[in-house]
């Protein structure tokens, strides 16, 4: 479980150093997915100690929800943070979902303690790419800000 500890720790850090620095307004849609996705995964993720064959068109499901949403944050404008953070969390080479994901397929089975585990992880990052999305600059607040620097 230390390997999903370090990845999630890189998460962190990555969001530390460049989360405020974001410029793209905040958007709707990209946050609905990320709520949606999220729930998706975690409830995925609790029967990840039962055959992998068992919840496979389930798994390709997520996959593709993921792709969608990481295609479409990749291309918004100044949005590169959090289009990494998708990127992270779906790679099948890092240790958070799609790492779980790829050694649930390969080991058939998870434990039980080693999928609760990845849960909280799992909902750890989820919950920075949510609250990144949620505190852009509202578009409404845009208008605020393009007002109030005017004044000055």
């Amino acid at each position: 479980m230390k390997l999903f500890s370090k990845s999630y720790s890189f998460l962190l850090l990555l969001i530390l150093l460049v989360g405020c620095k974001s410029t793209a307004l905040f958007d709707q849609y990209a946050y609905v997915e990320a709520t949606s996705i999220k729930v998706d995964a975690l409830s995925l993720i609790s029967h990840s100690s039962a055959n992998y064959a068992d919840y496979e068109k389930e798994v390709n499901a997520l996959n593709i929800k993921i792709e969608k949403v990481y295609e479409y944050e990749k291309h918004r404008a100044n949005n590169e943070t959090s289009a990494q953070l998708w990127e992270l969390l779906k790679s099948p080479d890092k240790n958070l979902l799609g790492g779980l994901l790829k050694k649930w397929k390969t080991d058939s089975r998870l434990s039980e303690a080693f999928a609760q585990e990845a849960k909280v992880q799992a909902s750890e990052a989820f919950d920075i790419i949510i609250e990144l999305e949620s505190k852009k600059i509202k578009p409404s607040d845009d208008l605020v800000i393009k007002f109030l620097n005017k004044q000055k």
